[in-house]
């Protein structure tokens, strides 16, 4: 199942594309989307997660709130090595990369994680790492408390 947690309202042109995707594969029962949920319900959604696949073109980046919140619930996760792809996403280690733009090595990716339970527990462990690292409230507060002095 694939299910597109949160999103926008600009992001509808999208989800009309992955609709009609999914119903010329035939799966479109198997594809949904949940629009805007509140913190709280996000993260039950997000801890009930297999996998977190982030598809955006730019790659896995330091910037996204998707990608940090994924981290803090230390999931496995797939992702683009983009143009904004940092040094700390360590492919294999704390998540599977696939080249800039290419679907289908995304989705290997995706079907490699999801068929070895070791390869996620692996990627939930540096993803739960990294997080602590570089992506946890208290972490971002020290580097601001480091700047200021």
């Amino acid at each position: 199942r694939l299910v597109l947690l949160g999103g926008l309202p600009e992001h509808g042109a999208r989800w009309s594309e992955v609709e009609a995707l999914a119903r010329r594969a035939g799966v479109v029962e198997r594809v949904g989307r949940t629009g805007y949920w509140p913190p709280a319900a996000l993260s039950r959604a997000l801890a009930t997660l297999d996998l977190f696949v982030h598809a955006r073109d730019v790659g896995a980046s330091t910037r996204s709130t998707a990608l940090a919140a994924a981290l803090a619930h230390a999931l496995p996760i797939v992702a683009y090595r983009g143009i904004e792809t940092s040094d700390l996403f360590a492919d294999g280690e704390n998540i599977l990369l696939a080249p800039a733009g290419d679907a289908r090595a995304l989705a290997a990716r995706a079907a490699q994680a999801l068929a070895s339970p070791a390869l996620r527990g692996r990627l939930r462990a540096g993803a739960r790492r990294l997080y602590e690292r570089h992506f946890s409230w208290e972490r971002i507060a020290q580097q601001f408390l480091d700047v200021a002095a």
